[in-house]
């Protein structure tokens, strides 16, 4: 195990923080379309582009409108929705992608530490994703850094 280069747990917590991240954003997208097609229907939501301006404290609609009825669904469907894909998410990177030998690692060990690489990184690409960053930038922010952190984790880290 001694194998496992230091920067592993580092890369690690970018892909945890980078995953959760677009989790978020991709639920919360999601729940937004739900929540307008249910309000408004889908025509209407395709033919005045109507989308979702500001979640709390109450949901804000492009066209100006209020749904103060709906913003507690909202929460509570896309809390939800973001801890499924994250769980998911995190378990698929976990079984499919990490190297075994990482994943003996941290089955024993545990996750143990990060450098400041990891511990910096992680909660600045979390807030870049999850809500700074327009839609588009932020799904591929999110998507480049898991796929360069796992590379990177991949190259360094024995099968």
């Amino acid at each position: 195990m001694s194998i496992i280069r230091k920067g592993a747990d580092s890369i690690w917590t970018i892909v945890f923080f980078a995953t959760i991240a677009f989790a978020f954003r991709l639920s919360t997208e999601a729940v937004n379309r739900v929540v307008l097609w249910q309000e408004y229907g889908n025509t209407r939501v395709a033919e005045e582009h109507l989308t979702i301006v500001k979640v709390t404290p109450e949901l804000v609609v492009s066209n100006g409108d209020v749904l103060a009825e709906m913003t507690p669904r909202h929460h509570a469907f896309a809390t939800i929705a973001w801890f499924g894909m994250s769980g998911c998410g995190l378990v698929l990177i976990y079984k499919f992608i990490l190297p075994i030998a990482y994943q003996e690692r941290l089955r024993q060990r545990g996750f143990r530490s990060s450098t400041p690489l990891g511990i910096v990184c992680g909660p600045v690409l979390f807030l870049l994703v999850a809500g700074i960053l327009p839609l588009m930038a932020a799904y591929l922010v999110g998507a480049l850094s898991m796929t360069i952190s796992l590379i990177w984790l991949r190259s360094r880290v024995p099968d």
